[in-house]
Protein backbone atom coordinates (compact mmCIF):
# COMPACT_ATOMS: atom_id res chain seq x y z
CA UNK A 1 0.00 0.00 0.00
CA UNK A 2 2.49 2.41 1.12
CA UNK A 3 4.72 1.40 -2.48
CA UNK A 4 1.67 2.74 -4.48
CA UNK A 5 1.16 5.83 -2.47
CA UNK A 6 4.72 6.59 -3.53
CA UNK A 7 4.16 6.30 -6.90
CA UNK A 8 0.85 8.07 -7.26
CA UNK A 9 2.21 10.96 -5.35
CA UNK A 10 5.65 10.60 -7.41
CA UNK A 11 3.36 10.51 -10.43
CA UNK A 12 1.71 13.90 -9.67
CA UNK A 13 4.87 15.49 -8.71
CA UNK A 14 5.75 14.34 -12.38
CA UNK A 15 2.87 16.40 -13.86
CA UNK A 16 3.54 19.13 -11.85
CA UNK A 17 6.96 19.68 -13.30
CA UNK A 18 5.57 19.36 -16.58
CA UNK A 19 3.26 21.96 -16.05
CA UNK A 20 6.07 24.02 -15.05
CA UNK A 21 7.97 23.18 -17.46
CA UNK A 22 5.36 24.27 -20.18
CA UNK A 23 5.00 27.62 -18.32
CA UNK A 24 8.63 28.56 -18.73
CA UNK A 25 8.82 27.18 -22.11
CA UNK A 26 5.98 28.98 -23.45
CA UNK A 27 7.59 32.24 -21.61
CA UNK A 28 10.95 32.28 -23.45
CA UNK A 29 9.52 31.65 -26.65
CA UNK A 30 7.43 34.67 -26.75
CA UNK A 31 11.17 35.75 -26.32
CA UNK A 32 12.46 33.96 -29.15
CA UNK A 33 15.48 31.84 -28.18
CA UNK A 34 18.54 32.60 -30.33
CA UNK A 35 16.23 33.23 -33.06
CA UNK A 36 16.98 35.52 -35.58
CA UNK A 37 14.16 36.79 -37.94
CA UNK A 38 11.12 34.46 -37.31
CA UNK A 39 9.81 33.87 -33.45
CA UNK A 40 9.78 30.69 -32.75
CA UNK A 41 10.05 28.34 -29.56
CA UNK A 42 12.98 26.54 -30.78
CA UNK A 43 15.93 27.97 -31.37
CA UNK A 44 18.12 27.70 -34.81
CA UNK A 45 20.61 24.95 -34.84
CA UNK A 46 23.77 26.01 -34.40
CA UNK A 47 26.26 22.98 -35.97
CA UNK A 48 29.89 24.63 -36.52
CA UNK A 49 29.44 24.56 -40.41
CA UNK A 50 33.50 25.17 -41.97
CA UNK A 51 32.01 28.25 -43.76
CA UNK A 52 31.20 30.06 -40.45
CA UNK A 53 34.62 30.47 -39.55
CA UNK A 54 35.58 32.28 -42.13
CA UNK A 55 37.81 35.06 -41.58
CA UNK A 56 35.74 37.69 -43.77
CA UNK A 57 32.12 36.57 -42.65
CA UNK A 58 30.46 39.18 -40.24
CA UNK A 59 28.30 38.42 -37.18
CA UNK A 60 25.27 39.82 -39.59
CA UNK A 61 26.32 37.70 -42.53
CA UNK A 62 25.74 34.31 -40.77
CA UNK A 63 21.51 33.41 -40.08
CA UNK A 64 19.06 31.77 -42.44
CA UNK A 65 18.38 33.53 -45.86
CA UNK A 66 14.81 33.60 -46.43
CA UNK A 67 15.47 34.02 -50.61
CA UNK A 68 17.56 30.77 -50.37
CA UNK A 69 15.30 28.83 -48.03
CA UNK A 70 12.07 29.67 -50.78
CA UNK A 71 14.05 28.57 -53.70
CA UNK A 72 15.26 25.34 -52.13
CA UNK A 73 11.86 24.86 -50.38
CA UNK A 74 9.96 24.91 -54.09
CA UNK A 75 13.11 22.95 -56.15
CA UNK A 76 11.82 19.59 -57.17
CA UNK A 77 12.79 16.83 -54.64
CA UNK A 78 15.43 18.92 -52.70
CA UNK A 79 13.44 18.19 -49.07
CA UNK A 80 12.88 14.60 -49.94
CA UNK A 81 16.87 14.20 -51.29
CA UNK A 82 17.60 16.03 -47.43
CA UNK A 83 15.62 13.35 -45.93
CA UNK A 84 17.18 10.65 -48.01
CA UNK A 85 20.36 11.54 -46.59
CA UNK A 86 19.24 11.30 -43.07
CA UNK A 87 18.78 7.77 -43.66
CA UNK A 88 20.19 5.51 -40.76
CA UNK A 89 23.03 3.92 -44.01
CA UNK A 90 24.02 7.50 -44.36
CA UNK A 91 27.64 8.67 -42.39
CA UNK A 92 26.93 10.52 -39.34
CA UNK A 93 28.32 13.55 -40.59
CA UNK A 94 25.95 13.30 -43.36
CA UNK A 95 22.95 12.83 -41.16
CA UNK A 96 24.28 15.36 -38.79
CA UNK A 97 24.22 18.18 -41.70
CA UNK A 98 21.31 16.93 -43.49
CA UNK A 99 19.30 17.62 -40.21
CA UNK A 100 20.69 20.34 -39.50
CA UNK A 101 19.73 21.96 -43.06
CA UNK A 102 15.96 20.72 -42.43
CA UNK A 103 15.84 22.45 -38.92
CA UNK A 104 16.74 25.81 -41.00
CA UNK A 105 13.95 25.06 -44.05
CA UNK A 106 11.47 24.27 -41.33
CA UNK A 107 11.60 27.90 -39.99
CA UNK A 108 9.55 29.44 -43.14
CA UNK A 109 5.48 28.71 -43.16
CA UNK A 110 6.02 28.24 -46.58
CA UNK A 111 8.80 25.11 -46.14
CA UNK A 112 6.84 23.88 -43.19
CA UNK A 113 3.59 23.43 -45.69
CA UNK A 114 6.23 21.77 -48.11
CA UNK A 115 7.68 19.12 -45.55
CA UNK A 116 3.76 18.39 -44.74
CA UNK A 117 3.51 16.55 -48.37
CA UNK A 118 7.01 15.07 -47.30
CA UNK A 119 5.77 12.04 -45.22
CA UNK A 120 9.10 10.51 -44.58
CA UNK A 121 10.66 13.41 -43.16
CA UNK A 122 8.24 13.03 -39.87
CA UNK A 123 9.46 9.04 -39.37
CA UNK A 124 13.32 10.16 -40.07
CA UNK A 125 13.09 12.89 -37.71
CA UNK A 126 12.12 10.79 -35.11
CA UNK A 127 14.03 8.41 -35.71
CA UNK A 128 17.30 10.40 -35.17
CA UNK A 129 15.99 11.28 -31.82
CA UNK A 130 17.15 7.82 -30.87
CA UNK A 131 19.59 7.51 -28.56
CA UNK A 132 21.69 5.73 -30.71
CA UNK A 133 22.55 8.83 -32.64
CA UNK A 134 25.17 11.92 -31.37
CA UNK A 135 23.72 14.55 -29.03
CA UNK A 136 24.13 16.86 -32.36
CA UNK A 137 22.03 14.92 -34.57
CA UNK A 138 19.48 14.47 -31.61
CA UNK A 139 19.40 18.22 -31.22
CA UNK A 140 18.81 19.06 -35.00
CA UNK A 141 16.21 16.21 -34.93
CA UNK A 142 13.73 17.88 -32.25
CA UNK A 143 14.61 21.35 -33.36
CA UNK A 144 13.15 20.07 -37.19
CA UNK A 145 10.15 18.42 -34.96
CA UNK A 146 9.77 21.74 -33.23
CA UNK A 147 9.87 23.79 -36.30
CA UNK A 148 7.87 21.50 -38.49
CA UNK A 149 4.93 21.52 -35.51
CA UNK A 150 5.11 25.43 -35.02
CA UNK A 151 1.71 27.31 -36.05
CA UNK A 152 0.47 24.10 -38.04
CA UNK A 153 -2.17 21.80 -36.77
CA UNK A 154 -1.25 19.24 -39.91
CA UNK A 155 2.29 19.00 -38.87
CA UNK A 156 1.46 18.49 -34.97
CA UNK A 157 -1.23 15.88 -35.63
CA UNK A 158 1.47 13.60 -37.81
CA UNK A 159 4.09 13.56 -36.03
CA UNK A 160 1.90 13.14 -32.46
CA UNK A 161 0.55 9.62 -34.33
CA UNK A 162 3.78 9.02 -35.79
CA UNK A 163 5.50 8.62 -32.04
CA UNK A 164 7.25 11.88 -32.19
CA UNK A 165 6.07 12.88 -28.45
CA UNK A 166 7.39 9.93 -26.72
CA UNK A 167 10.48 10.35 -28.83
CA UNK A 168 11.21 13.82 -27.39
CA UNK A 169 10.04 12.70 -24.15
CA UNK A 170 12.47 9.70 -23.75
CA UNK A 171 15.42 12.39 -24.87
CA UNK A 172 14.17 14.01 -22.16
CA UNK A 173 14.43 11.27 -19.68
CA UNK A 174 17.76 10.32 -20.70
CA UNK A 175 19.83 13.22 -22.39
CA UNK A 176 22.31 14.79 -20.58
CA UNK A 177 22.85 17.42 -23.28
CA UNK A 178 21.79 20.73 -22.64
CA UNK A 179 21.01 21.78 -26.28
CA UNK A 180 18.81 18.46 -26.71
CA UNK A 181 16.67 19.46 -23.60
CA UNK A 182 16.18 22.82 -24.76
CA UNK A 183 15.26 21.82 -28.22
CA UNK A 184 13.12 18.90 -27.22
CA UNK A 185 11.19 20.17 -24.22
CA UNK A 186 10.69 23.67 -26.99
CA UNK A 187 9.38 21.19 -29.70
CA UNK A 188 7.13 19.56 -27.04
CA UNK A 189 5.68 23.07 -26.12
CA UNK A 190 5.27 23.33 -29.88
CA UNK A 191 3.42 20.00 -30.57
CA UNK A 192 1.25 20.60 -27.45
CA UNK A 193 0.17 24.45 -28.67
CA UNK A 194 -3.56 24.68 -28.85
CA UNK A 195 -3.76 20.86 -29.90
CA UNK A 196 -5.33 19.10 -27.08
CA UNK A 197 -4.77 15.39 -27.95
CA UNK A 198 -1.24 16.11 -28.44
CA UNK A 199 -1.21 17.59 -25.05
CA UNK A 200 -2.66 14.95 -23.18
CA UNK A 201 0.14 12.35 -25.13
CA UNK A 202 2.77 14.52 -23.70
CA UNK A 203 1.66 13.99 -20.06
CA UNK A 204 1.05 10.62 -20.80
CA UNK A 205 4.63 9.89 -21.85
CA UNK A 206 6.53 12.09 -19.89
CA UNK A 207 5.31 10.30 -16.80
CA UNK A 208 6.10 7.08 -18.54
CA UNK A 209 9.32 8.27 -19.89
CA UNK A 210 10.44 8.73 -16.16
CA UNK A 211 8.84 5.89 -14.52
CA UNK A 212 10.61 3.42 -16.90
CA UNK A 213 14.46 5.76 -16.43
CA UNK A 214 14.04 5.90 -12.76
CA UNK A 215 13.67 2.20 -11.79
CA UNK A 216 11.01 3.62 -8.49
CA UNK A 217 14.37 4.54 -6.81
CA UNK A 218 13.81 7.61 -5.23
CA UNK A 219 17.22 9.51 -5.44
CA UNK A 220 16.78 9.27 -9.70
CA UNK A 221 13.11 10.30 -9.28
CA UNK A 222 14.60 13.65 -8.34
CA UNK A 223 17.62 14.07 -10.40
CA UNK A 224 15.16 13.17 -13.27
CA UNK A 225 12.39 15.63 -12.43
CA UNK A 226 14.89 18.45 -12.25
CA UNK A 227 16.71 17.37 -15.48
CA UNK A 228 12.84 17.53 -16.94
CA UNK A 229 12.77 21.26 -15.46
Amino acid sequence: MAHLLSCCCFVLVVVVVLLLLFCCCCFLSMHSLRCTSSVHSLPHPSLPHPSLHHPSLHPQDIGPNDRNQEAIGSTAHALSSLVALCDGQQSEDMRRYASDALAVLSITKENRDRMEQVQPIFTRMIDLCSMDNTPEIQRNAAAALGNMSFNHMGNQTTIGDSGGIEALCTLCGLSLDVDVLENSTAALVNLSRSHEQNGKAVVVAVAVAVVAVAHWDPTVYFSTAVLLY
